[in-house]
């Protein structure tokens, strides 16, 4: 029963003896409710907010009402034709039909009827009606459940059947890794597992078992998934998922991937977890799923790319002059964190200039960074600049701030780079981004592009099982990136090969 004008005003004398309190909060009888008069009411359903629309079957009457609303105690219906009712009488055999089916029958009073008796109000005789059973019928039953019945028919008509076996051979597979690592977590009585140390040895010992099969099965899946059109990828999409996700949710990395809780994959939180020290979670199957994340191939080049990166970044600052240094789509930065950390005392003042369009991600970062700053001792020439900018902002501003932001603050750079914006980018919105940055280098400023290889094992997973699509390129679609600079360009590769980086000197 919910309240929905007014309230109740508790009115009533006090002898002394009865005299309350007031030491712990005011005395009840005091308290005053809202001004305005009160009333109470059912809850009530519409049928604009269900999947179905229920249908009232009344006995004798040739043809079927539509259910406007319904409440606990009764229902609203209206009907094409006129109704033969009367405020007051008796309908006996009444029921209410969901989607085909028989929801509720009983007696009901009619309460109400409109003008022309089309439509009607009914209040229920003896017992009630379930809002929540209807739901559970409506949402989970007819819509959900059906929906998925569905979906499953159709995959067992358009996918493979070993393509499916496959896929459920790698559910199998993280059902047993699960098992495994929480019956000997259960046997560690003193939790000795949750060293990190510990636990990253025994998760590596996991992985070396574990790890060579399903992985070789994943990229089995990805050669057999390269010629699906798109209604069969849609399918292959929708059931890996479903039965993947069941186990990998569990880690943080990949449910932050599917769920994607900054409204994209691929996120800062990600990153920082991809190139973590130690091993973060609650059960050692999460650490575990964290630690394959790592020593996944793609996993492995995450941090191989940032090296690339940092050889860069070290290169600009033995610069015999003070530096600018942008940092597109930046996110936690490891690389810079790594800079900052082991940098030799700076002669010359260096302005980085952190750019995301994740404010969450920007503000995390210069946090990291500040912290690391502080922990040196010995204030480094740096300073850090962060610009909550979409890419739209950096390659086609608008007139006026953004514009003088562009063409002032990051011209003129010595350094831009990037490693994984261009991962989300279509081929032709890349190389208009490429063009419009290296138009803000320097002479002699370097522009550093980094773009991930596909590698069959994570990529089928990356895409399938989370739902982290990515674009790849291999080394001829990087070439034509730089294809319409003035200079000369290259491409080089981190020292896993599978992530390129265009590398563009403005000369």
């Amino acid at each position: 029963m919910s309240i929905v004008t007014g309230a109740l005003v508790i009115c009533s004398r006090m002898t002394n003896s009865e005299t309350q309190t007031t030491a712990n909060g005011t005395a009840y009888s005091a308290l005053k409710g809202a001004s305005s008069r009160f009333r109470y009411r059912s809850d009530r359903l519409s049928s604009t907010e269900l999947n179905f629309t229920p249908v009232c079957r009344i006995t004798g009457f040739k043809t079927d009402c539509r259910v406007i609303n319904m409440s606990s105690t009764g229902l609203a219906v209206e009907c094409n034709i006129p109704l033969d009712l009367r405020s007051g009488q008796i309908l006996k055999g009444v029921s209410v039909m969901h989607n085909g089916q028989l929801f509720w029958a009983g007696s009901i009073e009619v309460s109400s009827v409109a003008e022309d008796k089309k439509s009607a109000g009914f209040r229920v005789i003896g017992g009630r009606i379930s809002l929540s059973e209807l739901h559970f019928r409506d949402e989970f039953l007819e819509y959900r459940l059906d929906k998925y019945l569905v979906c499953r028919s159709q995959q067992s008509a358009s996918l493979p059947s070993d393509w499916r076996a496959n896929v459920s051979e790698l559910h199998s597979m993280l059902c047993e890794i699960h098992t495994t690592l929480d019956e000997y977590q259960k046997s560690d009585a003193e939790n000795r597992w949750r060293d990190p140390e510990l636990s990253k040895r025994l998760c590596a010992a996991a992985f070396q078992k574990w790890a060579p099969p399903f992985l070789k099965i994943a990229a089995k899946l990805d050669e057999r998934s390269e010629h699906f059109n798109a209604d069969t990828k849609e399918l292959a999409l929708n059931f890996a998922q479903t039965l993947l996700m069941r186990e990998l949710i569990h880690g943080e990395v990949q449910r932050r991937a599917y769920e994607k809780p900054q409204g994209y994959a691929g996120d800062f939180r990600m990153m920082e977890l991809t190139q973590a020290d130690q091993l973060e979670g609650e059960t050692l199957f999460q650490r575990f799923l964290l630690y394959f994340s790592q020593e996944m191939s793609l996993g492995q080049t995450v941090c191989a790319r940032g090296k690339v990166a940092y050889d860069a970044i070290r290169e600009s600052a033995l610069s015999d002059r003070p530096i600018k240094i942008v940092s597109l789509a930046s996110g936690p930065a490891m690389e810079l964190r790594k800079f900052v950390r082991q940098v030799e005392t700076l002669e010359h003042k260096i302005d980085i200039f952190l750019i995301d369009q994740d404010e969450d991600a920007l503000r995390n970062c210069l946090n990291a960074l500040n912290k690391i700053c502080a922990e040196r001792g010995d204030n480094p020439r740096i300073e850090f600049h962060c610009l909550h900018f979409s890419l739209r902002q950096i390659i086609a501003p608008q007139k006026g701030a953004e514009k003088e932001l562009v063409d002032e603050v990051l011209s003129e750079a010595d350094l831009i780079y990037s490693m994984g914006l261009f991962d989300y980018l279509p081929q032709k919105l890349a190389k208009r981004t490429v063009s419009e940055l290296f138009d803000l280098l320097s002479s002699g400023g370097k522009l550093l592009i980094g773009n991930l290889v596909r590698s069959a094992d994570s990529s089928w997973l990356i895409e399938y099982a989370t739902a982290w699509h990515l674009t790849y390129r291999d080394q001829e679609m990087m070439a034509d990136l730089g294809a319409e600079l003035n200079t000369g360009v290259k491409t080089i590769s981190d020292e896993t090969k599978r992530c390129l980086f265009l590398e563009a000197i403005k000369s």
